[in-house]
């Protein structure tokens, strides 16, 4: 059943093509509806869908999994209805998510009768293209509230007057500490100094739409993988001070990294 219902593009792939695609650009062209998904980890019973492309209004619903196989409903929770044309960083509240690592289906649907409220099974079926449900599985692991974590997605550099930044979707960091992010080295693994970038100090607890200044002097291009990886503010002065210092989170005998694309 997995290998019949996935048609949506890999987060890499689809972050190509969206680099290119505006909702001005899609307005005066035929829209193909697209799917992109990341694997995550979860304390708030949340899931962030970084990128969908939808040909008319619609929703994302996250379906779970039992013996291996979709369960259609009840869905684990569904988006806002969400306009035609390209939504990014979709925040989806869940009910019933399992502790643990697990398999989610969020899968595409439209709205079919016009009451803007998600009625499946009933009018908003899924959507398809080229005949196959628009649907992508990925693994969430929900883990207790203060479990450190992060969450990132692929998304865009962002310019202000400050800077470039980019922005990691949630931290939990069981005492204060920072998101500092490394680049790729030519081996394709994470090069942990120069530091690309390094966040504001972080409290304990759970942080979301963390911004992460970029640092000038390392260069970031779209298209470039990066590391966001949690450190903790050993010192309790403020200041990210590595290696000397403020070494990586670990939680469950392993460093606290998720890796993600810059578009």
């Amino acid at each position: 059943m997995k290998n019949a219902l996935i048609v949506a593009l890999s987060v890499t792939a689809l972050a190509a093509t969206l680099a290119q695609t505006t909702n001005a650009q899609m307005a005066t062209s035929e829209i193909i509806p697209r799917l992109a998904v990341t694997n995550q980890t979860t304390t708030s019973d949340t899931v962030v869908i970084p990128a969908v492309i939808l040909a008319r209004p619609g929703y994302v619903a996250v379906h779970g999994e039992k013996d291996g196989k979709v369960v259609i409903t009840p869905a684990l929770g569904v988006s806002k209805l969400l306009p035609a044309g390209l939504n990014r960083n979709v925040t989806i509240p869940l009910n019933g998510l399992a502790d643990g690592a697990q398999t989610v289906y969020p899968m595409v649907h439209f709205e079919g009768n016009g009451n803007e409220e998600y009625n499946f099974p009933g009018p908003d079926a899924p959507v398809t293209v080229n005949g196959k449900v628009l649907v992508s599985p990925m693994t969430l692991t929900r883990v207790a509230a203060g479990t450190p974590s992060i969450t990132v997605a692929d998304g865009p550099i962002t310019l202000t007057s400050q800077g470039a930044f980019v922005t990691i979707p949630s931290v939990t960091l069981a005492q204060s500490g920072f998101v500092a992010l490394h680049s790729t080295g030519p081996d394709g693994k994470i090069k942990v100094l120069p530091v690309a970038g390094v966040s504001a100090l972080l409290p304990a607890g759970t942080s979301t739409n963390v911004m992460v200044m970029l640092d000038p002097n390392v260069a970031v291009n779209p298209g470039d993988k990066l590391f966001a990886m949690a450190h903790v503010d050993a010192n309790a002065n403020g200041v990210y001070e590595f290696p000397a210092t403020d070494a990586p989170v670990v939680g469950a005998g392993k460093v606290i990294v998720a890796p993600f694309t810059v578009r």
